[in-house]
């Protein structure tokens, strides 16, 4: 059974990420972490967290948030096992345990 945490993040780096990351790792280390974004510094920003950063298509993203967030959630659904757990989070948790405890 694997575990995995989809996020998307449209803003430059900030420490509400930060804190929500940090905080998730904490707990966490070894869950997989679908983090979208925009902003190219997001990666480098990040990057200690082991994270699979995955660019949003502005396109897609612009002027229809939350129907593209669903495809990209339909998306993944499809590559997981039965038994697999997902979590869809904000990023503006902090985390004071482990999500899938």
């Amino acid at each position: 059974m694997a575990q995995y945490i989809f996020f998307i993040w449209d803003g430059k780096p900030n420490n509400m990420v930060k804190v929500c990351l940090q905080s998730l790792r904490f707990y966490n280390k070894l869950c997989t972490i679908w983090f979208y974004y925009l902003d190219s510094s997001i990666p480098e920003k990040y990057k200690k967290w082991n994270i699979k950063f995955i660019l949003l298509e502005n396109k897609k993203w612009k002027n229809r948030r939350m129907c593209h967030k669903i495809e990209l959630i339909k998306k993944l659904i499809y590559t997981l096992n039965d038994n697999d757990q997902l979590i869809i989070l904000d990023c503006d948790i902090l985390f004071q345990n482990d999500p899938f405890g």
